[in-house]
């Protein structure tokens, strides 16, 4: 069975950007999506819900360390980022869960209060890997309105070659612990041959 474990990035990642729209391009399809951060709710999708102000992502990358690059070297060009992610996975590869969040609720000293739980369906319906409680964006100051926040901890997932191929659910549940909101997230995750 493949490993999956936690990493907390030991660092306070700076947010996303201060626009309107993050654009995300799915890998290896072409398709794409936006989250209005301002204005309107956006459409609701299984890995992007809204209650409220608060809202959440659940985004699946082959390389968490190069999405977070992309977003720095993007913004610091003043370029909107255009980030890679996947609903795909080989054999003997690995892939990083994450947790975008905007407009978390504050406590009166004015720092957010938001963890995840994170499970791993397989294909046979059995539980591949569970992290219950991990660190979004807890005893920080709340990102401004119209900012999106990745959180500090990933969800690591390194798939071995005799790991069951086949269609994987990857889910998270975002706790805003301020508001008392909660959201499910949900991301398919197939799992191929090696190559």
């Amino acid at each position: 069975m493949g490993r999956r474990f936690l990493t907390d990035l030991g660092r306070s990642p700076r947010p996303l950007f201060a626009a309107l729209v993050l654009l995300i391009c799915f890998l290896p399809s072409t398709s794409s999506g936006q989250w209005e951060v301002e204005g309107d709710a956006p459409e609701e999708a299984p890995w992007r819900k809204t209650a409220g102000t608060f809202g959440a992502m659940l985004l699946v990358t082959p390389d968490a360390e190069r999405f977070f690059a992309t977003v720095r070297n993007a913004l610091e060009r003043g370029e909107e980022p255009e980030v890679e992610t996947t609903l795909r996975v080989r054999r003997g590869r690995s892939v990083s869960a994450l947790i975008v969040i905007s407009r978390c609720a504050v406590d009166p000293d004015g720092n957010c209060d938001t963890t995840v739980d994170y499970r791993v369906v397989a294909p046979d319906g059995s539980e591949y890997a569970r992290f219950s409680e991990a660190e979004v964006w807890t005893g920080k100051p709340g990102p401004p309105a119209g900012v999106l926040q990745p959180g500090v901890t990933n969800l690591d997932l390194e798939i071995e070659p005799d790991d069951a191929l086949g269609e994987y659910r990857v889910e998270a549940v975002v706790w805003d612990r301020v508001s008392g909101i909660r959201l499910a997230l949900w991301s398919p995750l197939k799992v191929l041959p090696a190559e």
